[in-house]
């Protein structure tokens, strides 16, 4: 009797398997990942949405003292974030193409920041066919395009890893040796992953990951050498404006700047690698709060700050797309 019911649930739930295979197959995935995307982000605003209400008390009893300065500051610095990205992407052209007349700095800016402004679009490609798209119209190949800003993701990606390293001495307060075999660790990483061999093999993983064929990469080491310093330069305006801004809510409290571009890192990273979030978005922030919890930060401050880098980050997206189209 208990096999001949066993066998029949196990029928059965074969049967629903089959026809949830079917309904699959005959779905569009593309609009399936997209309402999954949107679910996420509603599922994330509604969380942070839950998180204001809880603390809504705490947030209108603090005695907020903004300091104007160190706001405006925090903005500016933050400027140059896109910056050093758009200097890394043109490396990475003028690299790949020698002997090319390479476009005007402000024409390579304003495919770099229009293209950004897609990736708070849900979609996982968003920004990169913008910039195949807008990058056409100066003349690049699409090969061109696209190894570039596979090799640019490779190297931010790699990049932030290595500023990650900067969060180590809060995993072991006051260990000596943990710091030192994170040092050796930073050192160990950019010797390996600076090589043509190493690049082609993540770039392979992005292929099988995107499933967009990307041509072999051959650039010397010393010139990766180069568009890596280029690309690690743009995590320190990131992490200068977050120490800024929290000195702009909460001038009096002690943080480390260096530990604020190592966290910045650690969570932007996170936020990438997961798909459905687009521009980390609510992943980069719940991992903001809690190192920031870690940084002692009283609450409620963590989330204030996430949610207020969050709206700068898209201001200066904004900033740099306007200043593209009146300077061409």
């Amino acid at each position: 009797m208990r096999k001949t019911l066993f066998s029949q649930v196990k029928n059965a739930l074969n049967q629903l398997a089959d026809q949830l295979n079917i309904l699959w197959n005959r779905c569009n995935k593309r609009q399936v990942k997209s309402i999954i995307q949107f679910l996420f982000i509603g599922f994330i605003l509604i969380f942070i949405g839950h998180s204001i209400s809880d603390n809504w008390t705490e947030l209108k009893s603090y005695q907020w003292q903004v300091n104007w300065g160190y706001l405006a500051l925090s903005f500016l610095v933050l400027l140059g974030h896109r910056f050093f990205g758009v200097m890394g992407w043109n490396l990475i052209l003028w690299i790949m193409s020698p002997g090319r007349k390479m476009p005007k700095f402000t024409q390579l800016l304003k495919v770099y920041s229009f293209s950004n402004l897609a990736s708070y679009i849900p979609g996982t490609y968003w920004s990169l066919l913008g910039r195949v798209y807008l990058g056409r119209e100066l003349g690049f190949s699409t090969v061109l395009l696209s190894t570039s800003i596979v090799l640019e993701t490779i190297l931010v990606s790699f990049s932030g890893v290595i500023i990650s390293f900067f969060v180590i001495p809060t995993l072991a307060p006051g260990e000596t040796w943990v710091v030192i075999l994170g040092l050796l660790a930073m050192m160990v990483l950019i010797i390996t992953g600076i090589n043509s061999k190493f690049i082609n093999l993540l770039a392979s993983i992005y292929t099988r990951i995107t499933k967009k064929n990307v041509p072999v990469i051959i650039v010397s080491r010393s010139k990766l050498l180069l568009i890596l310093s280029t690309f690690i330069l743009l995590w320190l305006p990131l992490g200068v404006s977050l120490f800024l801004l929290i000195k702009a809510i909460h001038h009096q409290l002690e943080i480390s700047v260096v530990l604020m571009i190592g966290y910045f890192a650690a969570s932007w990273l996170i936020g990438f690698f997961v798909p459905i979030a687009p521009a980390g978005l609510g992943v980069r922030e719940a991992v903001l709060i809690f190192f920031l919890n870690e940084a002692l930060v009283p609450d409620p401050l963590p989330m204030v700050i996430a949610i207020l880098f969050r709206v700068l980050l898209i201001f200066q997206d904004l900033f740099w797309a306007l200043f593209a189209k009146i300077m061409n």
